[in-house]
């Protein structure tokens, strides 16, 4: 306070010399301190048009307000008047600048100016109040310590941030003070942070997310091997081959690849192993041909295939074994098999049989062939969903019907079939179900019994997989017929052996094997006695998921079964040709 003092006590002297009589009064009374009579003197001069001296009373304000004496003492308003009398005398032309200075020393008026400036900055820094170096920073542009108020009031707001510690607090500060200096440092706080985050969640998706915003920082790879670690952990406690593909995918280069490459496979393997099926093998072979398991997966595949060939045990299985399978261990043995079977030579046999007796019956052959165009020996009519309704046979005058019902509420179950010749009841047959829909029981019963047509029932019994096991055929007390069912790991039928018990019978035991194609289509079907000598010969032919015909040879002739479709892919119909030989 001693300087602005010794400042005053200049100007007051200048002023004693010059004009400006009420400049001067309001100075002297400054300098008795009677300061309420200056202020009110210098505010009467601010008031008159006389702006020369305006400079001098914003001077004589600011050195009022400066004096502690004063009880309206208030440094800010100081400093506000002392940089009001410099912008005033700074206003002025300089014609008036040098009649002004007859009232105020311009000099003495930037020195009081400097240290009113840094009277008060020092003090607000006392303060550590932000609100008020932010006032001081708006309305008092071009102060001396102004710039370095600024650093002060970034410095301050910067210590705040810190002091919260948290992103909002950083993100806020870098929005509000975009030139600070400690704008990087905040950056460098809000990544800090939001790394630490992550860490806390745990997640590999806040892992990634960091990355994605900050793929330049210190934590970048500290981030990626949190993911890693993440997804591996995760990948083991699943145990799934989806997670194990997903991180050899996303790390290839990681160190611990081979071992969860090793895992894969072996989870895969073992879920070939659940299922135990060909394909289930195949497509582990296929997926995995570097696995350790292959070996073991190839002889697995293997040993099913050849249980399966030997489950069919026809020709054709054991040919389909050698084709497919050629370094199997059991391809000799099925190389073996196949040479027991003799079926191409009585097929061509049989063959031969046939063209004798088609030479024989030209007449018949030319016969079958109008026929197969034009008249059908034999009708089959089919519902929208491909169930037989109705059979027709034709022979000389004579039309034998066979009328076939279904269960309603039991999705394709049979309900019973009804014999007719020429219109004539002459048998029907009944079924039983149970609620898987195996049949349990047919029911055969003759209008007329007697030598003709005789009343039973087929009992079928099943495995514990719900196979069919055995069909007993049954009148009375008597049992007509045993018959043994051989079935694949599909449930599909793929031999029949009948033993009957009718001396009358054309045949008192019968094989009948069945053979599918890879589709699991039925193609093939051979009837022959125990001796191996083929009795009949049925094969399929498909388009696609469609039957499209089934012709059935022996010695006496053949039959063929062409089936037609509708828009819909449903059978619509089914119409038989035969062609016959020796009658």
């Amino acid at each position: 306070m001693k300087k602005v003092f010794i400042l005053i006590t200049a100007l007051i002297i200048l002023s004693c010399s010059l004009s400006g009589q009420n400049v001067n009064k309001a100075f002297r009374k400054l300098e008795k301190e009677n300061y309420v009579t200056a202020k009110v003197i210098f505010d009467e001069v601010l008031e008159s048009d006389k702006k020369v001296q305006h400079p001098a009373a914003y001077y004589g304000l600011a050195l009022t307000f400066t004096n502690e004496s004063y009880r309206g003492h208030d440094p800010y308003k100081a400093l506000k008047y002392a940089m009001q009398a410099k912008k005033k005398f700074s206003n002025l032309t300089s014609d008036q600048q040098k009649e002004a200075s007859d009232y105020v020393n311009e000099k003495k008026m930037d020195e009081a100016l400097a240290v009113l400036d840094q009277q008060y900055t020092a003090q607000l820094k006392e303060q550590k109040d932000i609100a008020l170096v932010e006032k001081y920073l708006n309305d008092l542009e071009g102060a001396p310590n102004h710039s370095d108020m600024v650093t002060y009031r970034n410095k301050l707001a910067w210590q705040k941030a810190e002091d919260f510690n948290t992103i909002h607090s950083y993100r806020r500060y870098i929005e509000k003070y975009p030139e600070s200096v400690w704008v990087e440092k905040a950056q460098e706080s809000i990544i800090k942070l939001e790394f630490e985050q992550a860490v806390a969640e745990d997640d590999s998706r806040a892992f990634s997310e960091f990355i994605t915003n900050h793929p330049d920082s210190e934590y970048a790879d500290t981030a990626a091997q949190k993911i890693e670690q993440l997804e591996y952990v995760r990948a083991k406690n699943l145990n799934s081959i989806e997670y194990y593909d997903r991180f050899m995918e996303q790390h290839p280069e990681s160190e611990r690849f081979d071992e969860i490459n090793k895992l894969r496979d072996a989870k895969a393997f073992e879920m070939a192993g659940f299922l135990n099926t060909i394909q289930s093998y195949d497509d582990f072979i296929d997926r995995y041909p570097d696995a350790q398991q292959r070996a073991e997966a190839v002889s697995m595949r293997n040993q099913l295939a050849w249980e399966q060939a030997e489950m069919e045990n026809t020709a054709m299985a054991f040919r389909k074994f050698i084709t497919n399978y050629p370094d199997a261990e059991q391809s000799e043995l099925a190389q073996q098999k196949l040479s027991a079977f003799n079926v191409s030579a009585q097929l061509m046999e049989l063959q031969q049989k046939q063209d004798e007796i088609a030479a024989k019956n030209i007449k018949s052959i030319k016969r079958y062939a109008d026929e197969e165009k034009t008249s059908p020996t034999e009708i089959t009519r089919y519902d929208t969903k491909g169930r037989v309704t109705e059979e027709q046979t034709f022979e000389d005058d004579s039309r034998r019907q066979f009328i076939y019902s279904y269960q309603s509420g039991k999705q394709g179950y049979p309900g019973g079939k009804r014999i007719m010749d020429n219109g004539t009841m002459i048998k029907t047959v009944s079924y039983k179900t149970d609620e898987t829909g195996n049949i349990n029981e047919m029911t055969f019963k003759c209008s007329k019994p007697g030598e003709i047509c005789r009343n039973y029932k087929d009992v079928f019994s099943y495995d514990q997989k719900l196979h069919l096991a055995q069909i007993l055929r049954l009148s009375g007390n008597d049992t007509l017929r045993v018959t043994e069912v051989k079935t694949n790991a599909s449930g599909q039928i793929i031999e029949k052996h009948e033993h009957i018990f009718d001396p009358e019978a054309d045949e008192q035991e019968l094989i009948k094997r069945f053979a599918y194609n890879s589709d699991g289509r039925l193609f093939e079907e051979t009837w022959t006695d125990p001796k191996g000598t083929i009795i009949r010969v049925v094969t399929y032919t498909w388009e696609g998921d469609r039957l499209k015909s089934i012709l059935t040879y022996n010695a006496l002739g053949k039959r063929k079964e062409v089936f037609q479709y509708n828009d819909k892919g449903e059978i619509s119909s089914g119409t038989i040709y035969s062609m016959p030989g020796k009658q």
